[in-house]
């Protein structure tokens, strides 16, 4: 799904964008640029649980006064991370947000406030339904400024923006499938993270908790496949939790630590061989993906693959495997 302002004529574009974006939102009046033209677009995906949308827009602001504010018919609550630009935000408290590059910002549309995108800015933000975040709060959703504070102290709030990052950056090249199953993954990594910081007893037990806790734990261990010493201790200290709760995140899939990075590393193997250029010994390029035994290695690739590494590299279908590799690492 996407939208751009460009689609009707330049004069009409501040008041068509604001008439389908801003729903439930008021706009201000357009100033004399804002009236000969207008920029903005948007895409992203509508899912039954939520939305995820990555947008771009000259300066704009708006307001949602106390009257429009009760009587919402919508209120799921948006959770956006700005990635370039600055968000200004007035809150029903009376808190003074900003929000630059890699801040996080929440909009709850049942409670006045006024926001303001200062100049060209580019954003992505999800919206999740209301009761999804009662349950992560253990009861009532506190304001917005302090749901902002529990997002960037969150252990999980590295991931959490680096996905978000990675997702604005090729949303546009993913299929309405692949949109969609992100969204669930993107989700599940934002309670994950309220849950840490407002949930004192047993946070990570909660089934969606170690949902996030497993996204977290599978970006770090395709960061560090090339660390030796990569292994169950290592990946529980780098996402900050106990190595029981690590175990249970991935028995929960069926699955082992030492074998989601046994797996990881396969695959990462795979990819290299087939675009890794041929004079690069095989050795070489297993000892920097965390294989320190040969022999060891090429049974593993030998099982996961059907052939050997040097079957698989001399495949006839290598350079249509480069191709997908390419795409898969997108």
């Amino acid at each position: 799904m996407s939208l751009t302002s460009e689609e009707v004529p330049q004069r009409q574009r501040y008041d068509g964008w604001t008439n389908i974006a801003f729903y439930d939102f008021e706009p201000d009046a357009p100033n004399d640029t804002q009236r000969l033209d207008f920029k903005a677009d948007t895409i992203g995906t509508v899912t039954p649980t939520g939305t995820l949308f990555r947008y771009r827009s000259e300066a704009i602001s708006g307001s949602r006064p106390p009257s429009s504010a009760l009587s919402s018919a919508h209120d799921d609550i948006a959770i956006g991370l700005t990635l370039a630009g600055e968000r200004q935000h007035a809150t029903s408290t009376g808190a003074a947000l900003s929000a630059g590059p890699n801040d996080f910002f929440v909009y709850d549309p049942t409670k006045p406030s006024r926001v303001a995108w200062r100049a060209n800015h580019m954003a992505i933000a999800l919206t999740l339904r209301r009761n999804a975040l009662v349950e992560a709060f253990n009861g009532d959703v506190p304001a917005e400024e302090r749901i902002v504070e529990a997002l960037h102290k969150s252990r999980l709030a590295p991931f959490l923006i680096a996905q978000l990052r990675l997702l604005a950056e090729y949303i546009e090249q993913m299929s309405s499938m692949e949109k969609g199953m992100v969204f669930g993954s993107v989700a599940d990594l934002t309670l994950g993270a309220l849950r840490s910081v407002y949930q004192q007893h047993g946070p990570a037990d909660a089934p969606m908790a170690r949902r996030a806790m497993l996204v977290a734990a599978t970006r770090y261990i395709d960061a560090h496949l090339n660390d030796l010493t990569l292994d169950a201790d290592a990946v529980a200290r780098g996402i900050h939790c106990s190595r029981a709760t690590l175990y249970r995140c991935f028995a929960d899939r069926d699955l082992t630590v030492a074998g989601a990075i046994r797996m990881a590393r396969l695959e990462r193997m795979g990819k290299l061989l087939q675009t890794a250029p041929s004079r690069t010994p095989i050795a070489t390029l297993a000892l920097s993906n965390g294989f320190v035994d040969l022999r060891t290695f090429n049974r593993q690739f030998a099982k996961r693959f059907g052939m050997t590494p040097g079957e698989f590299r001399r495949s006839p279908l290598r350079h249509v495997r480069s191709a997908l590799a390419d795409s898969d690492s997108d």
